[in-house]
């Protein structure tokens, strides 16, 4: 950190005006992740390199540029920064909880807003990093549906978007998980904390009780299932609800991850 990353900095600089002699059809690629994700004061990005910026310490939660989040306040500053020194970024955005897979999504109303900060600051590609085994993950399908939508076309409304995934996914068992996912919503945008892609049940506001909603209201999507297909897909989907219902249980006692 400090004086080191000016060097590492004038490295890549410096490998990319050699590169560019021999082959200027190549970029170089850096990150700005972790301790390097604070842009450089005193220094330009050369026009062949390419940063990619991860998004790992914004808040999961919330747009970019929101007044009422300071995590996202400085993750926009930061965006806005390296667009300034260099003209090729790719973002490196998470659609995931590390922490636990089978919770619902708490990001699809921030989704629209985030993406739109990053195209207007330099994006030429984002990586959206999901959960591993993402076919088995109750919502998998949604958010990369939603993502695509939105990554193809930015000026989409991320909630509408959602709602026309479950028109077509779940058929007559759309309202109730709809109705669901509007309680997640509900209570993630009331919770307490600005937490990241590595937040417990808590920070975001998920509750066990909201997890004995989401039950009621799964079997009631089960009920207007009009195949067998639909019934299939609302009873994995209705996974994130009896998870939730299980509360801290789910971890056992051994759970020990090391926020960065």
């Amino acid at each position: 950190r400090g004086l080191g990353d000016v060097y590492k900095r004038q490295l890549v600089n410096h490998v990319a005006r050699a590169v560019a002699d021999v082959r200027p059809d190549i970029k170089i690629g850096t990150l700005a992740y972790a301790v390097t994700r604070e842009p450089p004061k005193n220094m330009r990005a050369e026009p062949n390199v390419r940063v990619q910026y991860a998004t790992y310490h914004a808040c999961l939660r919330h747009g970019y540029g929101r007044p009422y989040c300071p995590k996202n306040l400085e993750v926009t500053r930061q965006m806005r920064e390296w667009a300034a020194i260099c003209d090729d970024i790719v973002y490196w955005h998470y659609m995931v909880n590390f922490r636990d897979y089978l919770l619902p999504p708490i990001n699809i109303e921030s989704l629209e807003s985030q993406i739109r900060a990053m195209r207007a600051n330099n994006a030429t590609s984002i990586f959206f990093q999901g959960p591993g085994g993402g076919r088995n993950v109750p919502f998998a399908d949604m958010m990369i549906y939603v993502l695509a939508r939105l990554a193809w076309n930015p000026e989409l409304n991320d909630t509408e978007v959602m709602n026309e995934f479950l028109e077509l996914h779940y058929g007559q068992g759309a309202e109730p998980i709809r109705d669901f996912l509007a309680l997640v919503a509900r209570d993630t945008r009331n919770a307490p904390l600005h937490d990241n892609c590595n937040g417990p049940l808590g920070a975001f506001g998920l509750t066990e009780e909201l997890g004995h909603q989401g039950i009621e209201l799964f079997k009631a999507a089960e009920q207007r299932a009009q195949t067998a297909e639909e019934k299939t897909r609302i009873e994995k989907a209705s996974i994130c609800a009896y998870r939730l219902a299980l509360g801290e249980v789910w971890y056992g006692h051994e759970l020990s991850l090391i926020h960065i």
